[in-house]
């Protein structure tokens, strides 16, 4: 997705998803549609953390992220 988007809006789908996965896990009492809420969740954790790695080497540079 990154090679087509050069814009951090590329992320906000997956953020978006992660954060509203929480809200209705505080409501919900099924077990069903509480496993789909942890995928809903994986995804969007999933996808902030892949993008995360990119970020940091385009806003900080190479030497931020070398020990």
């Amino acid at each position: 997705m990154l090679d087509r988007f050069d814009t951090p809006r590329a992320m906000l789908p997956f953020a978006l998803a992660a954060v509203a996965s929480l809200i209705p896990l505080q409501l919900v009492h099924g077990e069903l549609l509480t496993l789909a809420i942890f995928l809903l969740f994986g995804i969007g954790c999933g996808g902030l953390t892949s993008h995360t790695s990119y970020f940091t080497t385009r806003y900080f540079g190479v030497r931020a992220v070398l020990p």
